[in-house]
């Protein structure tokens, strides 16, 4: 597994709403492949199970699962799984 990979999911907690709390979901990375320029990550979400997001070498931006672009892993992560940004915080 890539360490950018492991960097990219270290950063990112979640705050509790009532359905998720951290006791009960952690941020994982179920699969990494390094392609040359691009990481692309299969992530654990807490409500729909999994998503993919990327993380751009050159530009070094991370895509969500939409193609949208985010300066950060916790912006990637909250779009693609569908999360509020105020149940995101970095560490």
């Amino acid at each position: 597994m890539s360490i950018l990979a492991n960097i990219a999911l270290a950063t990112i907690s979640l705050i509790p709403d009532g359905s998720v709390s951290n006791d009960d979901f952690e941020p994982k990375i179920l699969r990494a492949s390094d392609n040359g320029l691009v990481v692309e990550m299969v992530i654990s979400c807490p409500h729909d199970g999994f998503g993919i997001m990327h993380f751009d070498k050159i530009s070094n931006v991370f895509l969500d699962g939409r193609n949208k672009t985010h300066n950060t892993a916790s912006g990637a992560y909250s779009s693609t799984c569908g999360l509020s940004r105020g149940q995101i915080v970095s560490k």
